[in-house]
């Protein structure tokens, strides 16, 4: 299958995708976006999406980000020789927008993350299918092009939709606890007691559903809260990190620094943007 050395602009509203090789190191910039939609999937590699609200979406195999026409684009690859990413320039049908259920990290920007590595695999394979329906001529290439990446688009929220609806109230339950709670301090036995369940237990179907521990759930909505406050307060680090549950203001650095690659301090002295809060999937 053969590399595009480059991604182009389409000059109409005319579909287009491809498949592209990047070696780049710096940033890769579109700070007007593209003027149609546009989705990628990682095939091979690493690499980071920046979004406008300066939090980043890590891109890995199969992870697909769609991106609203108009929205500023920014790619980095990250820790590999090359990033090989199939991407899409198409104009959707609005009814596929409203059955759109991908998590949404900020406004126009939706990133679907395979759950299992049999989907992954699915959906790489799809693309693939898009691609070849993309390199054949026929009075009706853009409408079978499209129908190609509703497929793959309709299939990743049959996906979300399965898992949502299996997910267990119990643990739904303790969720939306720790949503509201998340600056008291951590106890597993307490959230396995409330779903009613022994700890073994709670642990593998809290990581089932939301992919994370309990505890670093947890920490994911400090983080959160931080940055939220961080741009849009003037409250002191100590104050932030005491509101928030870690009560220590060297040990909220730590982890702070860990999960955005900033110090507090450096994460509010950027240049000033809208908070967007981060949905997790």
């Amino acid at each position: 299958m053969k590399l595009h050395p480059t991604i182009f602009l389409p000059p109409s509203d005319r579909p287009l995708c491809g498949l592209s090789r990047t070696n780049f190191q710096e940033l890769y910039l579109r700070p007007k976006g593209t003027a149609l939609w546009s989705l990628t999937i990682t095939f091979q590699g690493k690499a980071e999406y920046q979004l406008p609200n300066r939090l980043s979406v890590p891109l890995s195999a199969g992870k697909m980000i769609l991106i609203q026409s108009g929205k500023p684009q920014s790619f980095q690859k990250k820790g590999t020789p090359h990033w090989v990413v199939g991407w899409a320039h198409f104009l959707p049908d609005p009814a596929w927008i409203s059955l759109l259920n991908w998590p949404s990290p900020a406004n126009g920007f939706w990133v679907f993350d395979p759950p299992t590595k049999a989907i992954t695999q699915r959906i790489l394979r799809d693309f693939r299918q898009i691609l070849a329906v993309s390199q054949k001529n026929s009075p009706l290439a853009n409408q079978k092009l499209l129908h190609a990446i509703q497929g793959l688009f309709l299939y990743t929220c049959e996906v979300l939709h399965r898992k949502s609806k299996g997910s267990d109230p119990r643990i739904q339950t303790t969720i939306k606890w720790i949503d509201h709670h998340f600056n008291q301090p951590f106890s597993l036995k307490g959230l396995a007691s409330s779903a009613c369940l022994s700890i073994p237990q709670y642990l593998r179907l809290f990581q089932k559903t939301v992919g994370l521990s309990p505890r670093k759930y947890l920490e994911y909505r400090r983080i959160e809260e931080a940055k939220k406050q961080l741009l849009t307060t003037s409250k002191s680090l100590t104050e932030i990190s005491n509101e928030i549950g870690f009560q220590n203001l060297f040990y909220f650095s730590t982890r702070f620094k860990k999960a955005t690659t900033q110090s507090p301090s450096s994460f509010r002295n950027l240049p000033s943007r809208t908070y967007q809060p981060q949905i997790s999937g």
